[in-house]
């Protein structure tokens, strides 16, 4: 059974869809430890980053627009909106 809950990034779709663009980000990333989650040390997650400067930068460089190219083409919505308030959450 799935689980949810009212607030963002409570729904096992909307932390598995995170996990998914984590792993779609990880590739992009030249050091993909500067994802990893002190929290989850076994997964990469961009919701929380161990260095957050480090993954802005990283998504400036490009990946953000690779991603959002990728989840648009593939007519992904869950994806796009959680990818955008990801990055609007790290500023």
């Amino acid at each position: 059974m799935s689980t949810w809950g009212p607030h963002l990034y409570q729904s096992d779709a909307e932390l598995l869809t995170l996990d998914a663009i984590s792993l779609a980000a990880s590739p992009l990333f030249p050091d993909p430890s500067a994802l990893c989650s002190p929290l989850l040390p076994s997964h990469l997650t961009l919701r929380a980053p161990i260095d957050p400067v480090a993954v802005v930068r990283q998504l400036e460089s490009g990946v953000l627009n690779r991603l959002l190219h990728r989840y648009q083409h593939a007519g992904d919505e869950l994806a796009l909106i959680l990818l955008g308030t990801v990055a609007m959450e790290l500023g």
